[in-house]
């Protein structure tokens, strides 16, 4: 108990600006105009407050640094207190005391835990002023709403979870990042299981004014909230007055931008370079900020902008990578006087690169802070198999507004157990500690395989799904008005608990900074040219068709049939691409290629995100009418039975999931209209999960007393997995029906989603 009162004492200790600001009033309003101020972030004045977390980190960690605790995983079912209000009893899992506001909220989404009930009281009014489905809250379902409360899940954001093991999209995570201002305490309360959480909150210094928030004063505002949004989701646009510099570099040569003398600031940067995925070049090239004198800014330029090494695309509110290539900034960086920029290329192959650089007036004054970005690598992560790795370690007074991390993994194994471990102003335990490395990133239940915000963001990553977690994966996290402001020094740690050696972290750090402040992370060049592995743990199958056959180890049985219904393959080239722009589609487009035209998934409507895939049609083809399917898993996790004409389901890939004894008898169907053609190839998708394909399982295809014979699957080295089957000489009325097996009764079976093609020769 003594620990926790001295943890207790540390965290209420507030940071002091250098100049107070009597008269401000915090309120929703306050709160709203902030979060989109660029200006904010760089001054050390204004409201003074310290940024505090409450979470459900494991216990035993109070155990201290040498206790067999430290590293303790059991991040889940801790709380404050329980509390008996009448036949209830509610689990308080904050307890504020004096003026704050939440600033940031995250919790897993789990289907048993769905009808958990948050309330949340304010000033010590027994009546709580939110009263939600704790979910549904968090989750954007309830009165807030994107871009302020989501599922942290690529199933919101245009991609398919590959490799997902079908069940387990409900398993995500939900952030909010809705300020709720209170001006005297706030409680927080659950009247069910607690599991994880973790909520960012500010408490300002006492006696400062704030209103607190009212579900009166959320619509009163409600045009200031939907103005926000759109600030925080608005594309960047390229200005046509932007000072700019274009040329080849070769090794160890430059290309550099003088700004004009300030006080000015550097509001936005977009650079282009000729990398194509190659990392090799991205981690080579090197951005480089120099203001009045004092190097500000070292990363390799995919890292510090997001893309991680491949510089996949990629958004969040202050950084971009688009789908041509641009790598843009839009942090602000103040300098009093002067200001360069360079982009220096360490690597043997010439760079081309296009840098493009847009500036304002900015008022400088002794609370003005220079803005920083500190890279560092670890590769691989030393042993032991359990340790505090150092993100950065800063002395000095300033604000920490976010940072992005680049994992690199040869095992499959899971490597994101570890928690963040926070130290404010010196302080001897982490006042911020958290859960999990997914957790901190704002994920659930591992990363996503990629997503935008404008506050957590993710490329495509190499593997995909909740099964392999090798290859390269990247991270960011941009604290707006969940920044970290401190007076002496700043320590931020992220526990490695990695059980199977060969993972690598490199991260880049942002934060502003007086001009006395400064880290621990100085540019280190040999990381930037050492020779980055390979990720060869699938093939993405391109288009137009190039074959991918099985690897000759899985012997895969063809039992290819000359009948009415006849297996054609596996090869992605079976289907007759009809993509008139496929020459002019990205290396991101062909990344992601959902389907061909005819692609459909069960059901009539595709959520309109998915439109960038421009072959995607929303309808299943003419001649097929009275589609049946079983279970259907939709995006909020339930299960079920698709109705034909109801057009407000979604169905996503990873959708029927049945046992063996129902796949046998069919896993979809549907009855052939009267403008049934001639013959037609129909395709069907398999997310290739090992924990779900496995040797024993068999593919058919039935109708109109014909049947294709059972077609063996095995694991596939390719994203997604396609089966196709030609079809002929079939009448209006036959049914089709898509059957599967299992070798064992206990197995399930799966399939993700169908394609037609029509126009086979």
């Amino acid at each position: 108990m003594k620990r926790v009162a001295t943890l207790f004492i540390c965290s209420l200790s507030f940071v002091l600006s250098v100049h107070s600001q009597p008269g401000i009033t915090i309120s929703l309003k306050s709160l709203l105009n902030e979060i989109v101020n660029q200006n904010s972030l760089t001054r050390f004045d204004g409201p003074q407050y310290q940024l505090m977390q409450t979470s459900s980190w494991d216990r035993s960690e109070l155990e201290g640094k040498s206790s067999k605790g430290w590293f303790g995983n059991k991040d889940y079912d801790n709380y404050i207190r329980k509390e008996i209000h009448g036949d209830r009893t509610e689990y308080v899992i904050m307890d504020a005391k004096g003026p704050g506001a939440i600033t940031k909220w995250r919790i897993p989404l789990a289907g048993f835990l769905g009808n958990r009930i948050v309330r949340i009281y304010l000033d010590g009014n027994p009546k709580p002023v939110i009263e939600e489905n704790y979910q549904k809250f968090i989750n954007g379902s309830s009165f807030v709403k994107w871009p302020f409360a989501f599922t942290s899940s690529d199933e919101k954001d245009s991609r398919f979870q590959y490799s997902m093991p079908v069940g387990l999209p409900k398993q995500m995570g939900a952030d909010f990042y809705f300020p709720l201002p209170f001006s005297k305490s706030c409680k927080v309360t659950l009247d069910d299981s607690v599991f994880y959480y973790n909520i960012a909150y500010r408490m300002y210094k006492p006696g400062t004014k704030v209103i607190s928030f009212t579900k009166a004063d959320f619509y009163k505002n409600i045009a200031l909230v939907h103005s926000t949004g759109q600030k925080l989701l608005a594309a960047n646009k390229m200005a046509a007055n932007m000072i700019q510099k274009t040329g080849t570099i070769k090794k160890d040569q430059i290309i550099e931008i003088d700004l004009p003398p300030g006080p000015n600031a550097i509001r936005q940067i977009y650079l282009h370079i000729n990398s194509k995925n190659n990392k090799q070049m991205n981690r080579a090239t090197v951005l480089e900020v120099n203001a009045d004198g004092k190097q500000i800014v070292w990363s390799p330029v995919s890292e510090f902008f997001g893309g991680g090494v491949y510089a996949r695309p990629v958004k969040n509110r202050n950084l971009e990578v688009t789908p041509d290539g641009w790598m843009i900034s839009d942090w602000t960086m103040p300098y009093k006087s002067s200001a360069k920029i360079i982009i220096k290329n360490y690597g043997s192959e010439p760079v081309k690169a296009e840098l493009k650089v847009k500036f304002k007036n900015y008022h400088w004054d002794v609370n003005s802070m220079y803005f920083h970005a500190d890279w560092h690598e670890e590769a691989p992560l030393s042993t032991p198999s359990s340790k505090d790795w150092n993100y950065i370690k800063i002395n000095g007074k300033g604000r920490y507004v976010g940072d992005i991390l680049t994992i690199y993994s040869v095992p499959k194994n899971w490597w994101g157990e570890g928690d963040e471990k926070i130290y404010i102003n010196g302080e001897p335990f982490p006042s911020q500690l958290g859960t999990g490395l997914e957790d901190y990133y704002g994920y659930a239940w591992g990363f996503a395989n990629y997503f935008n915000s404008p506050f957590i963001s993710m490329p495509s990553r190499d593997a995909r799904g909740k099964d392999n977690w090798s290859g390269y994966s990247t991270a960011a996290r941009i604290r707006l008005l969940d920044d970290i402001p401190f007076n002496t020094s700043l320590k931020v740690d992220m526990e490695a608990i990695i059980p199977v050696p060969g993972v690598s972290y490199s991260v880049t750090c942002f934060w502003y900074g007086m001009n006395s402040t400064y880290s621990n992370i100085k540019p280190d060049t040999s990381t930037i040219i050492r020779k980055l592995p390979a990720f060869a743990g699938f093939t993405m199958q391109e288009k137009p068709g190039k074959p991918f056959p099985d690897p000759p180890s899985n012997k895969l049985l063809l039992q290819r049939k000359k009948g009415l219904i006849s297996y054609a393959g596996d090869e992605i080239d079976l289907l007759a691409w009809r993509d008139k722009k496929v020459n002019k589609r990205t290396d991101a487009d062909r990344d992601n290629i959902l389907g061909s035209e005819g692609y459909c998934i069960f059901g009539n409507k595709i959520i309109t995100t998915y439109a960038f895939v421009a072959d995607t049609v929303n309808n299943l083809p003419d001649f097929i009418t009275d589609l049946h399917a079983r279970n259907v898993i939709t995006q909020s996790g339930g299960a079920y039975l698709y109705v034909p004409g109801k057009h407000n389901e979604m169905y996503q890939t990873g959708l029927i999931e049945v046992p063996r004894s129902i796949a046998e008898k069919g896993l979809v169907s549907f009855k052939l209209g009267k403008s049934v053609p001639s013959s037609f190839r129909m395709g069907i998708m398999l997310d290739n999960a090992s924990s779900f394909i496995q040797v024993g399982k068999y593919l058919w295809i039935t109708g109109g007393g014909n049947s294709s014979g059972k077609v063996l699957l095995v694991p596939s080295n390719r994203v997604p997995d396609w089966y196709f089957f030609d079809i002929k000489g079939l009448k209006p009325g036959d049914v089709i029906t898509v059957h599967g097996s299992t070798s064992k009764n206990t197995d399930t079976f799966s399939i993700g989603g169908l394609t037609f093609d029509v126009n086979k020769k």
